[in-house]
């Protein structure tokens, strides 16, 4: 196993995949109006927010509580058990596997995993950069759009991805070559205005010339209390599958505390 899916395997399991906000990190940004938001990507956003629900739904939300299974493509085993929960700004992930349960926490910029066999452990700076929250894209795309140090722009699309339109966006880090680990790439589609997948960093946690990309492939949708998130996701590393999300029904505002998100 290379050092790229090495790590991403680490990552995957230990604090979300995904899930909350390339929005937190520790370097200082850039004054905002440097930062460059075309209004045909702001739009699109906006277009998006309103077909899963609408902003002010997903406004509501202080909290929320997610479950589901991931499934390997090359294991036979019973899919493994995983718990998002996320408030504001922090996350906590739990992952339950055969050799026990493993949790991270995303808190104020800084990241921490307990592994199965107790240890805690500071998540890679890097790393914790390119979280956010894949499995709730309604909260991602809300908080690119209120987040006013993160550039917006449309990318031209090739042939084949003739049905989509792409927007990119990157937090503006003061410390050079940073931006680029907070970049998420956007691919929506043109009739429906959902998102259709997100390609995001891929560090590799030993030489950051084999940074690779992560991609979130969202293959189908659920309603619940009037929005729209996942239901099912597929997660690809450097463009190989590697597993396969069944994301149960939410629970919303059910009043976690900054207690949930450490690691005691």
């Amino acid at each position: 196993m290379n050092n790229r899916l090495a790590s991403w395997l680490w990552l995957f399991k230990s604090a979300e995949f995904a899930f909350l906000l390339s929005l937190a990190c520790v370097a200082s940004a850039q004054s905002p109006s440097a930062v460059k938001r075309d209004q045909a990507a702001v739009q699109v956003l906006a277009q998006a927010l309103n077909e899963m629900g609408g902003q002010s739904a997903f406004s509501s939300i202080q909290d929320v509580i997610v479950q589901g299974q991931m499934q390997s493509p090359t294991s036979s085993n019973t899919p493994e058990q995983i718990t998002w929960k996320n408030r504001g700004m922090s996350m906590r992930y739990e992952y339950s596997a055969q050799d026990g349960k493993s949790v991270a926490i995303f808190d104020h910029g800084k990241g921490h995993r307990r592994d199965s066999s107790g240890n805690i452990s500071e998540m890679d700076h890097r790393t914790s950069l390119t979280l956010f929250p894949t499995h709730l894209p309604g909260v991602a795309l809300l908080s690119l759009l209120d987040s006013p140090d993160r550039s917006l722009s449309v990318i031209p699309t090739t042939d084949s991805e003739s049905n989509m339109v792409h927007v990119r966006s990157e937090k503006q880090m003061a410390k050079p070559g940073f931006s680029r680990i907070t970049r998420q790439d956007w691919y929506f589609d043109q009739t429906t205005g959902l998102p259709i997948r997100v390609d995001y960093y891929l560090p590799d946690l030993k030489n950051q010339r084999f940074d690779g990309t992560a991609t979130v492939l969202y293959t189908g949708w659920q309603t619940a209390s009037s929005i729209q998130i996942p239901r099912t996701m597929q997660i690809l590393y450097d463009g190989v599958l590697q597993s396969t999300v069944t994301v149960g029904a939410p629970s919303f505002n059910q009043g976690l505390s900054a207690s949930d998100f450490q690691l005691q």
